[in-house]
């Protein structure tokens, strides 16, 4: 009831880094971060597949419940603190990882497509768009303090402790592709450079299997980091994002190697994406 879904969830370092009995497997230790975004994609697979007719705001209230009821039940397993003496207390956000989803629905004319995003971390929901001027558009904004991803601190996150999605909606073109990203996949590029790759990878492929074992490849070559990327394809699936997007490959080649701080390639920084959609 709520179209297509595209999620990714990546487990975080700091109390996330501790050693804990894998819900599958008692006997084998994993951390708390990689048992914390397992139980949550979980959890929310299971949501959606008995989702009645309720809206995204609705599942926005129930999740920021059930989430961290469901990590608390990890935390309070035995041993779930941690295999050490000195982490049997209280620890503060255990089991803390991001959360990104994007719900797609097409109008019933199959002229645009609605993307509402619940989001809560660094990781992010994006629209490619071909037939926008700047087809890469950042929908979510990163809990950071300067919004802009990197290393920096989380102000928002899922854990034991509690959680907090942040949701926001827009209207985009039918033959947008949206992406669901962690910072894997972004924190070592700009946000240019992350769209320059999507058309090029996209052009130099000859079928969707093709471009995304592309995107795999460069990507996990660039990042120091877990990459994850879940992509809900447009009206005319991946044959006409890719022939929407083939002349658009020259605009960017003259423009690729101008360094990022310069105004002629300012349009691309997070900020510019956002007020962009706000005007259109």
């Amino acid at each position: 009831g709520l179209g297509d879904v595209v999620a990714v969830f990546d487990g975080m370092g700091g109390a996330g880094a501790i050693q804990v009995p894998a819900v599958e497997d008692q006997n084998k230790l994993r951390t708390m971060a990689y048992v914390a975004s397992n139980a949550v994609s979980l959890l929310i697979g299971g949501k959606l597949r008995q989702w009645g007719k309720g809206s995204v705001q609705d599942l926005q209230l129930q999740l920021n419940f059930d989430i961290p009821k469901r990590l608390t039940e990890l935390a309070e397993r035995p041993n779930g603190r941690g295999m050490k003496p000195g982490l049997k207390g209280t620890l503060l956000q255990e089991y803390p990882t991001t959360i990104a989803i994007g719900f797609v629905q097409n109008s019933e004319d199959n002229l645009s497509r609605t993307v509402s995003a619940l989001w809560a971390g660094d990781s992010r929901v994006c629209v490619f768009d071909p037939d926008s001027k700047y087809p890469l558009q950042i929908v979510t904004r990163d809990h950071t303090s300067d919004g802009g991803g990197g290393d920096a601190a989380l102000g928002r996150f899922a854990s034991a402790s509690g959680l907090d999605l942040e949701f926001h909606s827009v209207l985009v073109g039918p033959h947008s592709a949206v992406l669901a990203i962690t910072d894997g996949c972004y924190g070592y590029m700009s946000d240019f450079d992350l769209m320059y790759l999507l058309v090029n990878t996209l052009q130099l492929s000859r079928d969707l299997d093709e471009w995304v074992q592309m995107l795999e490849q460069q990507i996990s070559a660039r990042a120091g980091d877990d990459a994850a990327l879940s992509i809900s394809l447009g009206i005319g699936g991946y044959k006409r994002l890719r022939e929407l997007t083939a002349s658009r490959l020259n605009d960017f080649h003259d423009i690729r190697n101008v360094p990022q701080n310069s105004p002629y390639v300012s349009a691309f920084h997070v900020e510019s994406f956002r007020s962009l959609m706000s005007k259109e």
